[in-house]
C-alpha cells in the first residue's frame, strides 16, 4: 500500500528527521518559521512535514510536476483535502486510544488485539472509498484512489467478516499429533471457525468431532489448552501484525502528505492571489515579478516586485543603497527557491531553477558577548561547517559575508571563498557592500551579474533591484540625514 499523493515513488517520512545545523541557520537567515506557522496552524504534524520537505528538494522534472498538479488540486478543491486530513488524523487518534500493549503479549493476544484495530482501519477505508472525488482529480489523487479501490473491490466485507470470527473466538481447526516422545505437537490453525459451524467444517475435512470438557479449577488443563491455541495462531497472528503495520503506516503517510497539501492551502489562503507561477526547472535561474511573501504576512502591506535575470552566470552580486531592500530581495530568492523546489507555487510571474540540491545561507550575525572569539572567526567558522555539507549542485545565500573586519581584509577573504565555490560548481547570490570585493570578481573573470539596490534623486528608497554596475558608495549619509531631519 501506498499513497504517492505528493510523491512519485515510496518515500520514507516516518523515520526520526531533525533540522541539521544548517538548515537551521536557512531557517533563521531566511525568516522561514512564520511560513512554517502559518502553515501548520498550531498542527505540529503540518508544522514537521512542512519543514521537512522545504529541505527535500525535488529535482527531477517529472517529480516536480506530479507534486505541482496536487498542489493546483487542492487548492481548486481544499474542502476534501482538509475532510481527507481531518478523517484520517481522528482514525489514528480513535485506533491509537483503544491500543495497549505491555509488551510480552501471547500470540492469541495480538491476533484478538490486531483484529480489533484493523477493523476500524478497514471501515476507515470504506468511508474514504465512500467519500467522492472532486471533479478533474490530479493524476495522483486518481491513481491512489484506483489503487486503493482495486486492492479493496469487494473485498472490504470479508475482510471485516473474517476479522469478526476471531474476534469472537468460537474456536479454531487444526491437526494436532502425538511426537515420538508422546508429547502432543500442534500445526498451524486450517480455519477460523465461525458460530454454529463446528460440524459442517468437521464434514468437510473428512473427520469426526471430538470434544472434552475442562474442569473448572484445573488450571494446568487450561495453561496447556492456551499454549497449544498460542502456538497453533502463531503464523496467523504474525501476518496480521504485519498487515497491521502497513495499514498503520499507510494512514500515518495518508496523513503526513494530506497535512503538507492542507498547509498550502492555509498559506495560500494568507498570501496575495498575484503574483504566482510554478517554477520550472532549467540550466539556470530565472524569476520574473518576484516578491517576498513574508511582507505580505508579516506587515500586511504590499510587496515590491522585482525580476531576477543572472542569464548564465553562476554568480550574482547585489550592491548599492544602505536600506535599500538588498536582504529583503535576498530572502525573497531564498524563500522562492525552497518553495520552489517543494512543489509549491511561488510569489513571482514566472520562476525557473536549476536542480539544485540544497540551499545554504552565510548570513552576518550579531556578536555573542559569552563567545571566546570575535565576529570574524565565528564567520570563518560557520562557512567552514558550509563547505563541508554543501555538494556541487549547491545554491548559497551570502548577505553581508566578513564584513565584520576592514574593507580590504573582508573583500579579500570573500573573494577567495567566493572564488572557491564558483569552482567548485556552486551557484552564489552575495549581498555586500564591499567595493574591493565587486571588483575583484569582476577582474577575475568570475563573470558576476551586478544588481544594484535603487536610490531616488531624493534619497529615498525604491525597494527596486535594477541591473547595473556596483559604486563605491552605499549612500549612508541619506539615512544620517533622515535620522538628523
Amino acid at each position: 500500500m501506498q499513497v504517492n499523493l505528493i510523491t512519485l515513488e515510496k518515500q520514507q517520512y516516518l523515520d526520526e528527521w531533525s533540522l541539521t545545523t544548517s538548515q537551521k541557520a536557512v531557517m533563521a537567515d531566511l525568516e522561514l518559521q512564520p511560513i512554517v506557522d502559518i502553515m501548520a496552524a498550531d498542527d505540529h504534524v503540518i508544522a514537521k512535514i512542512a519543514t521537512r520537505l522545504f529541505f527535500t528538494p525535488l529535482t527531477t522534472s517529472r517529480a516536480l510536476t506530479w507534486r505541482q498538479a496536487t498542489v493546483k488540486h487542492a487548492l481548486m478543491h481544499p474542502d476534501y483535502y482538509e475532510w481527507l486530513y481531518q478523517f484520517t488524523t481522528t482514525t489514528i487518534e480513535t485506533v491509537r486510544q483503544n491500543f495497549w500493549e505491555l509488551g510480552h503479549e501471547s500470540a492469541s493476544y495480538h491476533l484478538y488485539n490486531k483484529s480489533r484495530l484493523l477493523t476500524q482501519y478497514l471501515q476507515a477505508i470504506g468511508t474514504i472509498l465512500d467519500k467522492p472525488l472532486p471533479d478533474h482529480p490530479a493524476p495522483a489523487l486518481q491513481q491512489w484512489y484506483q489503487s486503493l479501490d482495486t486492492l479493496f473491490n469487494g473485498q472490504l466485507e470479508p475482510m471485516k467478516t473474517f476479522l469478526r470470527q476471531v474476534l469472537f473466538d468460537h474456536g479454531y481447526v487444526l491437526p494436532a499429533h502425538l511426537a515420538t516422545n508422546l508429547d502432543t505437537t500442534v500445526d498451524e490453525v486450517i480455519d477460523v471457525v465461525p458460530p454454529h459451524r463446528f460440524q459442517k467444517v468437521f464434514t468437510k475435512l473428512k473427520i469426526h468431532a471430538q470434544g472434552f470438557e475442562i474442569a473448572e479449577r484445573d488450571d494446568h488443563s487450561a495453561k496447556a489448552l492456551e499454549h497449544y491455541k498460542n502456538q497453533a495462531v502463531m503464523k496467523l497472528a504474525t501476518i496480521l501484525v504485519n498487515v497491521y503495520q502497513e495499514v498503520v503506516n499507510w494512514f500515518q503517510e495518508l496523513r503526513l502528505e494530506t497535512g503538507w497539501l492542507v498547509g498550502v492551502i492555509q498559506l495560500s489562503r494568507r498570501l496575495p492571489a498575484a503574483p504566482r507561477c510554478y517554477a520550472t526547472l532549467a540550466s539556470s535561474m530565472e524569476a520574473q515579478q518576484l516578491i517576498n511573501p513574508l511582507i505580505s504576512l508579516l506587515l500586511n502591506q504590499p510587496a515590491v516586485a522585482n525580476d531576477f535575470l543572472p542569464v548564465q552566470t553562476a554568480l550574482t552580486v547585489i550592491t548599492g543603497a544602505n536600506q535599500g531592500g538588498k536582504t529583503t530581495f535576498l530572502r525573497a530568492v531564498g524563500l522562492g527557491e525552497l518553495m520552489a523546489q517543494a512543489g509549491m507555487f511561488v510569489m513571482a510571474t514566472c520562476y525557473q531553477t536549476p536542480p539544485f540540491e540544497m540551499v545554504l545561507t552565510h548570513f552576518k550575525r550579531e556578536e555573542d558577548q559569552g563567545e571566546r572569539h570575535g565576529k570574524l572567526d565565528d564567520e570563518l567558522q560557520r562557512m567552514d561547517q558550509l563547505i563541508h555539507v554543501m555538494s556541487t549542485s549547491s545554491l548559497v545565500l551570502m548577505n553581508e559575508s566578513f564584513a565584520s573586519t576592514n574593507e580590504h581584509a573582508g573583500s579579500q577573504i570573500n573573494f577567495q571563498i567566493t572564488h572557491g565555490l564558483l569552482e567548485a560548481g556552486v551557484t552564489v547570490i552575495a549581498v555586500s557592500h564591499q567595493f574591493e570585493y565587486t571588483q575583484l570578481v569582476q577582474r577575475y573573470h568570475c563573470r558576476p551579474y551586478f544588481l544594484v539596490a535603487q536610490r531616488q534623486a531624493n534619497g529615498n528608497r525604491s525597494y527596486h533591484m535594477l541591473p547595473a554596475a556596483p559604486k563605491a558608495t552605499s549612500y549612508g549619509l541619506d539615512i544620517y540625514h533622515r535620522l538628523i531631519r
